[in-house]
């Protein structure tokens, strides 16, 4: 600990709201052209809604030692990844991410030098979504836990609609950052191949850009590609077939193989069940997006099947994480 984080460990909750509020002015002021009316300063912010627009708000909570270590992660990458987590559901609907709040509950003991890398974390993070920070809250407690809200604006909003005849198109990433994860728990970061896989733990790279050609629904891949599929199929009451092939070619272009082998996994286990990477799954009759993969298509019946050839399929288990199961 340096000096100076000596003589600012015991700074106050006012003092840190006050660097809070000066860290994010500039974004502040930034976002005075969307239709922001009142920023951070006052008991709550305040925004002006455009006509024919519709908001979109989702929240998120990420908890010490259950969405992450602190031995595993810097403070700046635990900010940076609570934030996107949130983001990534704003992004699924639709939406573009325009407002955010932060709740912040941070342990006595926490050095100055790291409550600002938490800062850095959610200001790098807003900036890379092209969101403005207008508020939150800032408590003690025994543990560090981020609380993100995030606002977004549509036209249209996307919902987790399918219709039989849909493609599954995949937007992203799948299986790196629970391979990130499992070389975390085994004590394996530092073998070869994993690299890829360790930087997607850190911080998701989410889609953001526009979806294209007016794609009939989406949802963001946060518990694992065959969990998040089974809410799809079970409330449109239809079946969905992954193909094998592209989740296959898929892992060899983002180099989950090279993670799968130094690990000693399976690249479909890793496929089917990791979260986290914040891809978007998209049921649509047209690619809606030039990076978008096609990985399945929608049909009748009802669950979730893996096509392994022309003939073959089999039925794959929908169940995955979850907090008060597992």
């Amino acid at each position: 600990m340096t000096r100076r984080d000596a003589k600012q460990e015991g700074r106050g909750e006012f003092a840190r709201i006050a660097d809070l509020a000066h860290a994010f002015a500039k974004a502040s002021s930034r976002g005075q052209g969307r239709s922001l009316e009142l920023g951070i300063g006052d008991d709550a912010a305040v925004i002006r809604p455009k006509k024919r627009e519709r908001i979109v708000l989702t929240v998120d909570a990420q908890v010490e030692n259950v969405h992450f270590r602190t031995d595993w992660l810097s403070y700046e990458d635990i900010a940076a990844r609570a934030f996107l987590a949130a983001a990534s559901d704003v992004y699924a609907m639709g939406a573009a991410p325009t407002f955010a709040l932060s709740a912040l509950t941070v342990p006595k003991g926490l050095a100055e030098k790291d409550f600002r890398a938490l800062t850095k974390g959610t200001r790098w993070a807003a900036d890379y979504v092209g969101a403005t920070v207008i508020g939150g809250n800032l408590t003690s407690g025994s543990a560090l836990s981020i609380t993100t809200t995030v606002l977004g604006s549509a036209k249209k909003v996307l919902e987790r609609k399918a219709k039989v005849g849909d493609h599954v198109y995949l937007v992203g990433r799948l299986g790196l950052a629970r391979a990130g994860l499992l070389a975390h728990l085994a004590k394996k970061t530092k073998r070869v191949g994993l690299a890829p896989a360790l930087d997607a733990f850190r911080r998701p790279n989410l889609h953001r850009r526009p979806l294209e050609n007016d794609p009939r629904g989406a949802i963001d891949v946060s518990d694992g590609l065959a969990q998040d599929l089974g809410h799809v199929v079970r409330a449109n009451d239809v079946a969905v077939e992954l193909d094998e092939a592209a989740l296959a070619i898929h892992a060899r272009a983002t180099k989950l193989d090279l993670a799968a082998r130094a690990l000693g996994v399976s690249i479909l286990d890793l496929v089917l069940t990791g979260g986290e990477d914040y891809a978007l799954l998209v049921f649509a009759k047209k690619p809606p997006s030039k990076k978008a993969v096609l990985i399945g298509h929608v049909v009748r019946g009802a669950g979730l099947y893996l096509r392994t050839n022309e003939k073959s399929r089999r039925r794959l288990s929908t169940t995955g994480f979850d907090h008060f199961a597992h």
